[in-house]
């Protein structure tokens, strides 16, 4: 059976956040996947389509999604993707890194000391 459900769009957040709490998601780096999800339903990403929170979360947490933080990432790697975010450039799967190999920036913090990417 398919039902049509009709749900806000800070409900639909609340229960992609939730699970992430499911994984031990730290406070900061739940921040990030809150602009990434923000921006997702902005999108109309999920939009009469299949809904699965677990399976969008889990594999987003552990399979698709990284936090890169500034003191941890080559000096030059961050500094490039620094520059793509600022100039709108998300999709980053035809650059070329050092260390890294993204294929999209999906949010970055407000400090700009961690990055979430998609590989």
């Amino acid at each position: 059976m398919l039902f049509t459900v009709k749900i806000e769009d800070w409900q639909l957040l609340d229960m992609l956040l939730d699970r992430c709490d499911f994984w031990g998601t730290s406070k900061e780096n739940k921040d990030l996947f809150e602009k990434m999800y923000s921006n997702m339903i902005d999108n109309c990403c999920f939009e009469d389509t299949e809904f699965d929170v677990m399976n969008i979360v889990d594999n987003d947490v552990v399979n698709y999604c990284s936090v890169l933080y500034k003191e941890d990432t080559n000096k030059e790697d961050w500094k490039k993707l620094m520059k793509l975010y600022n100039e709108c450039e998300y999709d980053v799967s035809c650059e070329e890194f050092e260390d890294i190999n993204p294929s999209f920036i999906e949010a970055i913090s407000d400090d700009e000391e961690r990055i979430l990417v998609r590989y």
